[in-house]
């Protein structure tokens, strides 16, 4: 495919979407800020979507009218099982310090990450 960069902020994650976003084999850069709130019954579904995705090398989660807070910790568990993101932008979300042991963890595990703005 010939998308690159998708920018989907302040629409909702379902189905479709995830479908759609294992079929775009060639997306570096994907924005869903705004895309989950801390109940979304999709997050584990774009978690285990995440760490199979073996394009994507920028990935924005930013907060906006909704927060993940706690949910961000499934997330954070499927992109610790991607070694292509090098990028991860999770500001916003309302999550507080005690995501940085996570965060922590996350960079051990994921020695590409370069960048991670909270």
């Amino acid at each position: 495919q010939n998308i690159k960069v998708l920018y989907y902020e302040d629409n909702l994650i379902d189905n479709n979407f995830l479908n759609f976003l294992n079929n775009c084999n060639g997306l570096t850069n994907l924005d869903i800020s705004g895309c989950f709130s801390d109940s979304s019954q999709y997050i584990k579904a774009f978690s285990n979507c995440i760490a199979m995705n073996m394009s994507i090398t920028n990935l924005i989660l930013k907060g906006k009218d909704i927060f993940l807070s706690k949910s961000l910790e499934n997330i954070i568990s499927g992109i610790s099982k991607n070694n292509i993101i090098k990028s991860l932008d999770i500001s916003n979300n309302r999550v507080g310090n005690y995501i940085l042991k996570i965060l922590y963890n996350l960079i051990c595990l994921n020695h590409n990450i370069v960048e991670i703005k909270f």
